[in-house]
């Protein structure tokens, strides 16, 4: 968001949209440790210890799947913790 320019007075830029999106309820709402822990615990034991696992694994598109969702979940938990508010 640093490297993003201000938009002008009184316009909505790229910088000015993702602020909103990062401020807004929805984020606090997905970023708090209420709803993250129960999110990162829950996802490692239905995806690690289901038929799911082997399900996902037997593709190509799951095996993606399922790192781009462990990515998110990941990114999700540990960004209140690591990050600094843009």
């Amino acid at each position: 968001l640093r490297a993003l320019p201000p938009a002008g007075r009184g316009r909505t830029g790229p910088r000015e949209l993702l602020l909103k999106l990062l401020h807004s309820r929805y984020m606090r709402i997905i970023s708090h440790p209420v709803f993250t822990i129960p999110l990162f615990i829950a996802s490692l034991y239905a995806l690690y210890f289901t038929p799911l696992f082997d399900f996902l694994m037997s593709s190509k598109p799951g095996h993606i799947g399922m790192m781009v969702h462990f990515l998110a979940v990941g990114l999700v938990f540990f960004w209140p913790i690591m990050g600094v508010d843009p």
